[in-house]
Order: C-alpha cells, then sequence, then structure tokens
C-alpha cells in the first residue's frame, strides 16, 4: 500500500469558479510559515491570519485553502516545472475554498490498494481511466492527504469522508499544460 502522484514533477492547478476571486477571500500577502520551504500549486494550506503565514494544512479537520500562485517561469519551461521556494522574492496566493466551488488539478494522491477501488496496479497510467469509469456509476471523493514528506495533496477516496474537507471528482480533464487531472467540486 502507497501513496500514488497523479503527477511527474510538479503539479498544476486552474481556478475554475472559486469564489473567493470574487469576495475577496483570497491571500496574496502572507510569508511561509516556519519550517515550510515551498508549496506547490494545487496544495491544500492552512493560513495564520495573524502571524500572516501560510503552512501546509496538517490535518482534515482544518479549514483548508488552495494554493494557486502565479507561475513565474522564465526559460521556457512548463508549468509543471514551477514550483514557490521560500526563498523567492515573492509570496504564495491562496483562495479560501467554500461549498460550491470548482477548480481543477493534479495535485493528487491515491492510495493503490483494492480496498480503495484503484487497485491492483494502480498508476498515473490507468488512475484516470479508472476514476472515468467509477464516475460512470457512482461518485468519487476526496480530502485533505498529507504524505510522510509533509506535503498535503488531495487524496482520491472511493467512500465520502465523514469528517474534513469533502471534495468531489466531477470529471477527468487535460489541463492547459496537456497533462490529465481531475474537475473537483466542494461538496
Amino acid at each position: 500500500m502507497a501513496l500514488v502522484k497523479t503527477f511527474i514533477n510538479h503539479p498544476v492547478v486552474e481556478l475554475t469558479r472559486v469564489q473567493a476571486v470574487k469576495d475577496g477571500h483570497h491571500f496574496t500577502q502572507y510569508k511561509m510559515a516556519d519550517g515550510v520551504t515551498e508549496l506547490e500549486n494545487g496544495m491544500l494550506v492552512n493560513a495564520d491570519h495573524v502571524k500572516g503565514t501560510v503552512g501546509k494544512a496538517s490535518a482534515i479537520t482544518e479549514k483548508v485553502y488552495l494554493h494557486a500562485s502565479v507561475e513565474h517561469v522564465y526559460n521556457g519551461e512548463g508549468r509543471d516545472q514551477f514550483v514557490l521556494k521560500a526563498t523567492d522574492d515573492f509570496l504564495p496566493r491562496i483562495y479560501e475554498l467554500k461549498t460550491g466551488d470548482k477548480f481543477e488539478t493534479n495535485a493528487v494522491v491515491f492510495t493503490d490498494t483494492a480496498s480503495t477501488g484503484f487497485a491492483p496496479a494502480g498508476t498515473i497510467a490507468t488512475i484516470f481511466g479508472t476514476v472515468a469509469t467509477m464516475l460512470e456509476s457512482g461518485k468519487v471523493y476526496a480530502t485533505v492527504c498529507v504524505t510522510a514528506g509533509g506535503e498535503a495533496y488531495i487524496e482520491l477516496l472511493s467512500a465520502e469522508p465523514t469528517a474534513g474537507v469533502v471534495l468531489e471528482v466531477e470529471k477527468v480533464i487535460t489541463l492547459p499544460n496537456n497533462s490529465k487531472g481531475f474537475k473537483f467540486v466542494v461538496a
């Protein structure tokens, strides 16, 4: 049983319909919290509004924000080469997630065991087809998953989580950099 990432280099995110863009619940002037060295787009993060910092979400019960910084690439690199480092000259951009918000990303992991419905042999090559098939007859859910390395990605689940942030997979999509991803709606 292992967590499998659905991206090769770094994940990509697209804000499809996120209310924070219109209602001002996005934050662009917060520094990374102590101990956070980098953030990838599509990660779920938390914010300390008193300290003005952004940290990686540490549990599924926390209110989370979506990290979606503008990619700064200078040498023709693809969007999947962007990662925001604490030493960079610009700050993270985060968006508060609310019920009904929709976004697309491949900042997703899944557990490759038979009990999750994503196995046997769940791989990057097969997971998108597996999820598309599952969506034909039911729902696929997701929530915050903190990996052993401390990254806060979105984890696919075959059953609805009972606590914390609940996302539903709306469909399998192709992201602007031509990689596969998922369109999520916040439940």
